[in-house]
């Protein structure tokens, strides 16, 4: 199909190639974003997490919409899924002192200014 949309369903090659970018890519673990009242990417959220499961890789999945409201939620939630991926130790030498953030792409980091 070539089309990685959970509105396609079912759709194994989707689950298929998360997998495979994840193992490529040597992850610790995957953090699923699906906005609010997006039915198909929340339902989809469980089988992502089961094949990431069953593969061996942690999966955070968080569903917000674009408001601000949530922010500091999600950085908590983020945060400690980062320390349990690594054990309480700071990746990339910048998240706990607030020097570097996440810019949303893999491993991708941003200087705060």
């Amino acid at each position: 199909m070539r089309i990685d949309c959970a509105c396609f369903t079912p759709n194994q090659e989707r689950l298929d190639n998360i997998l495979a970018l994840a193992q490529e890519l040597k992850v610790d673990g995957v953090i699923h974003y699906a906005l609010n009242f997006c039915q198909p990417y929340a339902m989809e959220a469980f089988k992502v997490g089961r094949a990431l499961e069953a593969a061996g890789i942690p999966m955070l999945s968080l569903e917000t919409d674009y408001s601000l409201e949530d922010v500091e939620q999600l950085k908590t939630r983020v945060e400690a899924f980062v320390e349990m991926l690594f054990g309480g130790a700071a990746p990339f030498g910048g998240l706990r002192d607030g020097q570097e953030q996440f810019d949303g792409r893999a491993g991708c980091r941003l200087p705060l200014s």
